[in-house]
């Protein structure tokens, strides 16, 4: 139940890092902008190695209510994470036509 509530906190934790990183990084240019989204899409892997721990923990839960409860967090955790991924997509998309041009 700690091992859970653990990667509860640290999945929670890099999601809101992950997307401070990306909203400081639209306001930026250049290489600034550039090494911002480069920590963020190194933070995003790292994030996603913790969701798979977080969802192998939740099926080890025996109580149903219990493991549904973190089973729905995990679901809108993984959310935000895919939403985070692909504004970082836009984001470099955006920075590669910026270079273009």
């Amino acid at each position: 139940m700690a091992d859970l509530q653990y990667w509860d906190d640290t999945l929670t934790d890099e999601v809101q890092s992950i997307r401070q990183l990306i909203n400081s990084a639209e306001g930026l240019s250049g290489p600034e902008k550039a090494s911002t989204l480069d920590k963020a899409e190194k933070k995003i892997r790292a994030a996603q190695g913790t969701k798979k721990s977080y969802k192998m923990e939740t099926r080890l839960v025996s109580d149903p209510m219990q493991r549904r409860e973190y089973e729905v967090k995990l679901s809108e955790l993984s959310d935000e994470l895919a939403s985070c991924s692909n504004d970082l997509k836009a984001l470099k998309g955006g920075a590669q036509r910026g270079e273009l041009f």
